[in-house]
Formats: C-alpha cells, sequence, structure tokens
C-alpha cells in the first residue's frame, strides 16, 4: 500500500506528500524492512508491504510508475 512518502527532489531526502506536511522532511527511519530504503532503480516511492515478519519494519522503496492501493489522510469529523 503506498503511504504517501517520497524522495523524488532530494534521493534519500523522504518527505510527505499532501497539503498539510508537502515539503517537509521526513527523518523516521524506524519502519523501513531491513536493508530499505535500498534506492535502487529508480525506487523514489514508499510503501508499507506485509510479507514481512516484522510489522513495524514494514517500509519499502519501490519505483513511483508500480500501481499499488494507496491510503488517504482526511480531517477527522465526527457524525
Amino acid at each position: 500500500m503506498y503511504i504517501g512518502l517520497h524522495d523524488i527532489i532530494t534521493e534519500g531526502g523522504w518527505e510527505w506528500i499532501g497539503v498539510a506536511t508537502s515539503g517537509q522532511s521526513s527523518s523516521v527511519t524506524t519502519y523501513w524492512k531491513n536493508g530499505e530504503p535500498s534506492n535502487g532503480d529508480g525506487e523514489d516511492c514508499a510503501v508499507i508491504i506485509t510479507s514481512t515478519s516484522d510489522a513495524l519494519k514494514s517500509w519499502n522503496d519501490v519505483q513511483c510508475t508500480k500501481e499499488y492501493n494507496w491510503v488517504c489522510e482526511r480531517t477527522a469529523s465526527t457524525m
């Protein structure tokens, strides 16, 4: 699942996509799968993968042209 994190502008400078967070670098490194981000072959977007034994280390960098499901951020509302 695509999580809206990329390093397209600056390699290794991971940023969240979105109005509220656009342009803010992320220093979060805790959640990367071991050996990731590998930055191989234009891997500039981040996804959560489920084929890992450690759910807290589930981020992987992939090519942005690959199709994945995605997560949207929205303001919470009450009903």
